[in-house]
């Protein structure tokens, strides 16, 4: 059991981790969207492990998932969503987080002005996550680089977005879609 432990990822918070296994395929289905259903606590070398266990919605396949957790996880700032501290994610790379970004803004309308109340607040809700996933990616440009290095990349679907539009993963490009996204969130905020 030791060994598993020490091996296990680090997730920066549960929102990232939950994100995380929300992104991964069903071992017995492949169905994308597992379900975190509980979890346990323990400790290896002065390091918390959390076990998350999921349920696919699909087929119903029962996993369990270890973590090792920072002492102080990431808390939302402000009410605004927030997956980690100032270093880069372990778990997602920068196209996935735009990839996120991307399609929690897919179905929300520039203007809530003929939204209910209730569509608002879950609309508000998608476009903090994407503002937080662009800070997320963001994270990735080394200090004094102007762009996402190719070599920050470990996903099939994130280098595959660098491969098709290199120039989303500029500084210049994140830092306008950030400020977009922002302003968006400000519309949508009561």
């Amino acid at each position: 059991m030791a060994d598993r432990e020490a091996e296990a990822p680090l997730a920066r918070s549960q929102a990232e981790a939950d994100l995380y296994l929300s992104l991964q395929p069903c071992p017995r289905c492949g169905e994308i969207g597992r379900v975190v259903e509980g979890y346990s606590f323990g400790e290896v070398e002065g390091v918390p492990v959390r076990w998350l266990t999921t349920r696919c919605p699909n087929c119903g396949e029962v996993a369990e998932h270890a973590f090792r957790f920072p002492r102080e996880p990431a808390v939302p700032v402000d009410g605004h969503q927030r997956f980690g501290g100032d270093s880069p994610s372990h778990l997602l790379d920068p196209g996935q987080w735009l990839l996120l970004a991307e399609g929690m803004l897919a179905d929300v309308p520039e203007s809530p002005d003929e939204l209910s109340a209730q569509r608002r607040r879950e609309l508000r809700e998608q476009i903090d996550v994407a503002v937080a996933a662009i800070e997320e990616a963001l994270k990735f440009i080394r200090e004094g680089a102007d762009a996402v290095s190719p070599f920050a990349f470990w996903s099939e679907a994130g280098y595959g977005l660098f491969s098709d539009a290199p120039h989303l993963f500029e500084r210049e490009s994140m830092e306008f879609d950030l400020a977009t996204h922002r302003q968006l969130l400000d519309r949508y905020t009561d």
